[in-house]
C-alpha cells in the first residue's frame, strides 16, 4: 500500500442477497470521526493496532482480536500511533440477523446487542478466516450460509445479550438420520442449507451444529465428500473428467478437481490411473 494517508478498502464478497457484506479495509495515518453505522460491524484485525471510543468506552484492538460494533453506536477510530492498520471487516444488516435467528427457532425479544470490547476468540477468528474464504472465492450456497450461520450464532452465544435464548433447543438423533439420508438421496442436485433442514424437520443452526457434532463434518462437507467418494466409483468407465463432475453434482469440471485433489491429495488425473 502506498505510504500516503489515502484508505483503501477492498469488497470481497456478499452473501444473503446483499445483507452480508466482506471488505478489507487498510490505511496509515487517518482519524475517523463519530460516526454510526445502520448494521452490525464485525471488525478482525489483521496487522496494526485500531484504537478509538464508543459512547461507553475507549478500545485498542490489536492483530487476531475481533471487534463488533452494534447498529446506531456512535464510535470512532483511528491507526494507533499513525502506523499501519488493516483489518477485514463483515457487514450484516439489523434486519437479516433477527430474520436468521428467528428462522432458526430462537425467540428474539428486542434489539440484540454485543459487547463492544476486544475479543479474544479462537473459534471466532477461525469461523471469520473459513467464511471469509468462501465469500471471496464464491464458494456453493450451502458453504457460505453454513458458515455464516455457524459464525453468527457463535457470537451470539458467547457476546450477546440473548446468550441463553440461544442454547434452549435441543434435537434428536433421528433427524440427523433423515439429513443425512437427505444428501445421500439428493448429492446430484443443486441442494443448499435450507433443504436439508425442510426434511430434517430441523433449523438451520441446529442442523450445522449437531450435524457436525454427530458425524465431524459439517453437511456441506458431508455432501462434497459423498461426491467425491461417487465420483471415484465412475473411474473405471470411459466417462470424461466433465461428465463425472456433472454426473455427481458439481458446478464444473474445475471445482470438481479443486476439491478432489483437497480431499483425496492429488487430481483425479492421477488416481484414475491407480
Amino acid at each position: 500500500m502506498d505510504p500516503s494517508n489515502d484508505i483503501r478498502i477492498q469488497h470481497l464478497g456478499k452473501a444473503a442477497t446483499g445483507a452480508i457484506r466482506l471488505s478489507t479495509t487498510e490505511y496509515k495515518d487517518h482519524q475517523f470521526g463519530k460516526h454510526f453505522h445502520s448494521h452490525y460491524t464485525i471488525l478482525l484485525v489483521e496487522e496494526g493496532c485500531n484504537e478509538g471510543f464508543t459512547e461507553n468506552q475507549s478500545y485498542q484492538v490489536e492483530p487476531g482480536q475481533v471487534l463488533i460494533i452494534n447498529p446506531g453506536e456512535l464510535h470512532a477510530g483511528n491507526s494507533y500511533d499513525q502506523r499501519y492498520l488493516r483489518f477485514r471487516s463483515l457487514r450484516v444488516t439489523e434486519a437479516w440477523l433477527k430474520r436468521l435467528y428467528v428462522n432458526n427457532d430462537i425467540e428474539i425479544s428486542g434489539d440484540v446487542v454485543f459487547e463492544t470490547q476486544p475479543i479474544t476468540d479462537a473459534l471466532l477468528v477461525r469461523q471469520l478466516a473459513t467464511l471469509s474464504q468462501a465469500l471471496t472465492h464464491q464458494s456453493g450456497d450451502l458453504k457460505v450460509e453454513a458458515d455464516y450461520t455457524a459464525l453468527l450464532f457463535t457470537l451470539l452465544q458467547r457476546y450477546s445479550n440473548k446468550k441463553k435464548a440461544s442454547s434452549s433447543a435441543q434435537m434428536n438423533t433421528s433427524a440427523l438420520f433423515r439429513a443425512k439420508r437427505f444428501i445421500r438421496d439428493n448429492y446430484k442436485e443443486q441442494i443448499n442449507l435450507q433443504d436439508i433442514a425442510a426434511y430434517a424437520h430441523l433449523s438451520r443452526y441446529h442442523l450445522v451444529r449437531q450435524f457436525s457434532k454427530k458425524y465431524g463434518l459439517s453437511p456441506f462437507q458431508y455432501l462434497r465428500n459423498l461426491r467425491i467418494e461417487e465420483a471415484k466409483k465412475l473411474f473405471p468407465g470411459t466417462a470424461s473428467l466433465t461428465q463425472i463432475a456433472n454426473e455427481v453434482g458439481f458446478f464444473d469440471q474445475s471445482h470438481f478437481i479443486r476439491t478432489f485433489k483437497k480431499i483425496e491429495g492429488a487430481p483425479p488425473s492421477v488416481l484414475r490411473k491407480i
